[in-house]
């Protein structure tokens, strides 16, 4: 995906737009596309599914670091890595008899994290 983080920035544009400046747009958003997909079937294979990681972690990422992609996609997958191992940290130490799913704490909080940005309009 990083190698694809140029196109990223064109496909912002216009159609028109970054076919002038010599891209080939349908095939560019057809290898994002395809990474995509086939980047999150791997971690939900296997990781399971962890709910709300890929929502607001680019949120948070984009405070960080602004607007260029390629430094955007470190930082958001440094994020959500952080946050689900911390997550999974957390419910393993504090609730030790108790066997939760990390992506129940997960949920917690980044839903809750959701609700903050969207009672303070930053969408």
């Amino acid at each position: 995906m990083l190698f694809l983080a140029r196109s990223l920035s064109l496909q912002e544009l216009e159609d028109d737009i970054a076919t002038g400046l010599g891209k080939h747009v349908q095939l560019y958003r057809f290898l994002l596309l395809l990474f995509s997909v086939l980047l999150a079937g791997f971690a939900v294979s296997i990781a399971g599914t962890i709910g709300f990681v890929g929502l607001i972690d680019p949120y948070i990422a984009r405070k960080l670091v602004g607007r260029p992609f390629g430094s955007l996609i470190l930082v958001s997958s440094l994020i959500g890595s952080a946050l689900v191992f911390s997550a999974h940290l957390v419910v393993r130490t504090v609730f030790y008899p108790l066997d939760i799913p990390a992506g129940i704490f997960t949920t917690g909080i980044e839903a809750s994290f959701f609700i903050f940005l969207k009672n303070r309009n930053q969408f």
